[in-house]
């Protein structure tokens, strides 16, 4: 379906192509529509890097460092983000650093939240690590669970509480993970929570 949209005379006079991923179909497809209609590549790349990734290990060989690099503006969320690109060997020439989209404010204010830690059966003094986002490996996910379970095995009182649905491809595996680890009763599935305010 995208490769089709991609030959409509829309696209073919848009003024910019902007991708967000580098390692996934859409960042492929605007690389090269790009070259194709010369109509210029904004890549937002959120790069994280997953060594024991073989496939993202060739992709990178073959494509991805070709695609940023060519990209005319690539947006990175962060210093660390531009240091670990640099790392990995990654070329980058115009560039900006652009957090994604969190209102920080919203994290300021003093609310009462005893309501919520009753309902997610949080203890006293128990501490929270928040994830938000789709729950699986590229995202951080299993990093997650495995920095958990390290902190709690040091003594910390932690409990780690997900927003999102686990990816269906990695759902046996997250479990498994889980319970590996023992901590079933560490982590807090919400599943998706779409009220801003909650």
């Amino acid at each position: 379906g995208m490769a089709a949209a991609s030959l409509s005379p829309a696209l073919r006079t848009a003024d910019i192509l902007h991708s967000v991923g580098y390692y996934f179909f859409p960042a492929v497809l605007a690389h090269l529509l790009s070259g194709l209609y010369r109509t210029p590549h904004v890549c937002t790349p959120s790069f994280g890097y997953t060594p024991e990734s073989w496939q993202r290990d060739w992709f990178d060989r073959l494509m991805g460092r070709r695609l940023l690099r060519r990209a005319s503006h690539v947006i990175v969320q962060s210093d660390h983000e531009l240091e670990v690109l640099r790392q990995y060997r990654f070329t980058l020439g115009a560039h900006s650093i652009i957090p994604f989209g969190v209102e920080a404010g919203l994290f300021a204010a003093d609310y009462d939240v005893s309501g919520l830690r009753a309902r997610l059966g949080l203890r006293d003094g128990e501490r929270v690590a928040l994830f938000v986002g789709k729950i699986m490996s590229p995202k951080g996910a299993f990093h997650c669970l495995e920095v958990v379970a390290r902190l709690r095995a040091s003594g910390v009182p932690l409990r780690l509480v997900m927003v999102g649905d686990v990816h269906d491809r990695e759902r046996g595996t997250f479990s498994d993970r889980i319970r590996a680890l023992s901590l079933a009763d560490a982590v807090t599935l919400t599943g998706p929570i779409t009220d801003r305010t909650e």
